[in-house]
């Protein structure tokens, strides 16, 4: 398994208490293995979703550093670890949007031209339909999900994407009481 993105949590109490400490306080107080001086992220935060391999450039501006002792984040600088604002993560959730719409789209396209070729094939027009089907709900100004209704997670009965986990995190996620935290591992 390779390197990939996670989502974490740690309340911001702790945070505060803990931001500013040196490498060796964070592994004293975290560590199992503290004899060997190594401290692994997931000791700190609580990890909840992992959202596998993504480019993180995207969300740059909207993540803070989280360590602030410079020796600290110099030694845990491989993870990446960061605080990502409410902001990134609708990013993020953007981002996945735009690639399931291009997907649908690039789909569709090509399997109408499939069907231009074969007509008389019943099981590509059926195809051709759902795949339309899924096109308009992914269409620019038309989302399957919603960010406004603390309600429902989505307006469509198809579940088939990541993104809705994303934006059940959105939605559920207390941001008053604790920090987002994004970090690769």
């Amino acid at each position: 398994m390779g390197y990939s993105i996670k989502l974490a949590k740690i309340s911001i109490k702790e945070y505060e208490e803990i931001k500013k400490w040196k490498f060796k306080e964070l592994v004293e107080h975290y560590s199992e293995d503290n004899d060997e001086g190594y401290l692994y992220i997931g000791d700190i935060v609580d990890r909840f979703y992992e959202l596998g391999d993504l480019n993180t450039d995207m969300v740059k501006n909207e993540t803070s550093q989280f360590f602030l002792n410079k020796q600290t984040h110099n030694k845990m600088f491989d993870y990446s670890v960061g605080i990502l604002s409410k902001k990134g993560l609708e990013i993020i959730i953007d981002y996945y949007s735009n690639l399931v719409a291009s997907f649908y789209k690039e789909e569709y396209e090509s399997l109408h031209n499939v069907l231009i070729k074969n007509k008389e094939d019943s099981n590509v027009f059926k195809l051709l339909r759902s795949l339309e089907s899924k096109k308009e709900i992914w269409k620019d100004d038309i989302k399957p999900y919603n960010l406004k209704d603390q309600d429902t997670l989505t307006d469509s009965w198809k579940y088939e994407y990541a993104i809705f986990q994303l934006v059940y995190i959105h939605k559920t996620f207390n941001f008053k009481k604790n920090l987002l935290i994004i970090y690769g591992s």
